[in-house]
């Protein structure tokens, strides 16, 4: 063929259309499902945080507008407990443990580092090439 008549040809095609399968919409549904299920409760927590104690057991499913809104929960755990030392403590616990994985996956590292390249050590020595480095592939 040639190079207008094959161009012409892959131009006259129509494009197909993606057709859904029904395990497809199955999979779908399945994760939708399973999202509602992860996500509303999270919300739930959320709305009855800003009713009082006694309004959260009486209208758990009802939006908190009007006499049902209120933020003394909110004031409550500001004032008696100190909030703002526990998120220091869990910023700082997670800043050691992440410099720790970090430092740890990088000595993890070090032996096929010390395998694969030819290091000259003080004296002209070298460290003796063992085999089976991967850096050779």
């Amino acid at each position: 063929m040639k190079q207008k008549e094959m161009t012409k040809s892959f131009q006259s095609r129509p494009a197909r259309k993606k057709r859904w399968k029904p395990s497809v919409a199955l999979v779908y549904l399945f994760l939708i499902f399973w999202a509602m299920t992860t996500v509303y409760p999270i919300i739930w927590v959320f709305q009855n945080s800003f009713k009082a104690k006694d309004k959260i057991l009486s209208n758990s499913f009802s939006l908190p507008v009007g006499n049902l809104y209120t933020t003394a929960n909110y004031r409550k755990a500001f004032q008696n407990l100190d909030i703002f030392s526990a998120y220091k403590n869990s910023v700082f616990i997670s800043c050691v443990v992440c410099a720790g994985v970090v430092l740890l996956a990088g000595l993890a590292a070090l032996p096929p580092l010390f395998r694969c390249i030819p290091w000259k050590l003080p004296g002209e020595l070298s460290i003796p090439e063992t085999g089976g480095c991967l850096c050779s592939l």
